[in-house]
């Protein structure tokens, strides 16, 4: 008898405690989502020698928290140059690269803020301005290498 009351005095603890700690797992991870932030805009990119500007699909941006070495985030932009990208309140560095031939140069124009402060009273629109050269794009063939050309 006293195995059966020691059980079911068990059973009706772990109730109990599943019943009320239930609704407070679950409201901490609805707060997860109310934290984050949605930060977006455009990328462009001026070319240095014709001061020409147009968006940049495709490109890689990257947002590192500034108080924690490992806690990134990336974002590739749209078709139009558009990004956005959910991150939680904090300072981020900016950071862009892959440009230029070697693919190692950093890619962000001299005006550019390389920090973002992300705050949900702040306005979330960030737009990124990038510059290239000219040469950057141009691809340098080997002496006595020729191409085909299409009606070859």
């Amino acid at each position: 008898m006293i195995k059966i009351i020691s059980i079911g005095s068990a059973v009706l603890f772990l109730g109990f405690s599943t019943f009320f700690l239930w609704p407070q797992t679950s409201s901490c991870e609805g707060d997860v989502y109310k934290q984050l932030v949605a930060v977006g805009g455009i990328v462009t990119t001026t070319e240095i020698e014709s001061n020409d500007e147009t968006r940049v699909r495709g490109k890689t941006i990257i947002f590192k928290r500034t108080d924690c070495k490992k806690c990134i985030s990336a974002v590739q932009s749209g078709d139009e140059g558009i990004y956005e990208i959910y991150l939680s309140e904090g300072k981020y560095q900016l950071i862009v690269n892959e440009c230029g031939p070697e693919k190692t140069k950093d890619c962000l124009s001299p005006n550019q803020p390389r920090f973002i402060n992300v705050s949900r009273n702040d306005n979330p629109q960030f737009d990124i301005k990038l510059v290239h050269s000219k040469t950057d794009n141009e691809i340098t063939l080997p002496k006595g290498l020729v191409v085909p050309t299409p009606a070859q």
